[in-house]
């Protein structure tokens, strides 16, 4: 089975941007980043007012919460979307533009202008949906991006995921059930 498609920079700000807020790794990192500087106003609110609790501390600490929550998200957003154009610039931007993916006996074999990637099923890990575009994570941090647009029909995209069952042995059906839902809105 052959696959056709192209993976903008947009896909590839999309996957790390996803990356980021589906690893477990990254949680303790949100996590911080979102209470540390919350906790750090309060202290210092709190050591500037003499160390005395008043409701002054209580509200500009809620207020600043409240403000900080509000734009961490796009904070994070602009902060992947800079670091991934300055990846690509460095990288030489390899992993972008028309792809072809080529399903074998035993491997999944990529083809682009630059590059030829020859990867056997079994280091297949994990595979993700978001942004229209299918994630296969070949380790922790890389996938192949596989935009839905890539498939011409459903009996195609059913072969897919098909096939990637039957040689990796991952269930797809959530995936599925996803690319439903999303088609349905």
């Amino acid at each position: 089975m052959i696959l056709k498609y192209n993976v903008t920079e947009e896909d590839y700000i999309n996957f790390n941007i996803e990356h980021f807020y589906r690893s477990k790794k990254m949680k303790s990192t949100r996590d911080f980043t979102k209470f540390a500087p919350i906790i750090t106003v309060f202290l210092f609110m709190f050591v500037l007012t003499g160390y005395t609790f008043s409701w002054y501390i209580l509200a500009v600490t809620s207020v600043f919460a409240v403000m900080w929550i509000a734009i961490q998200h796009e904070m994070w957003k602009m902060s992947f979307i800079k670091r991934s154009r300055t990846h690509i610039e460095n990288r030489g931007a390899s992993f972008l533009g028309e792809q072809e993916m080529n399903l074998t006996e035993e491997y999944i074999e990529v083809t682009n202008s630059k590059t030829f990637t020859k990867t056997p099923y079994s280091a297949i890990e994990k595979a993700c949906y978001g942004h229209n575009t299918i994630y296969l994570y070949i380790s922790v941090i890389e996938a192949f991006l596989i935009p839905i647009s890539a498939f011409s029909n459903e009996e195609e995209k059913k072969n897919f995921f098909d096939v990637l069952t039957e040689k990796t042995g991952l269930d797809f059906s959530d995936i599925i059930e996803k690319i439903k839902d999303k088609k349905k809105n």
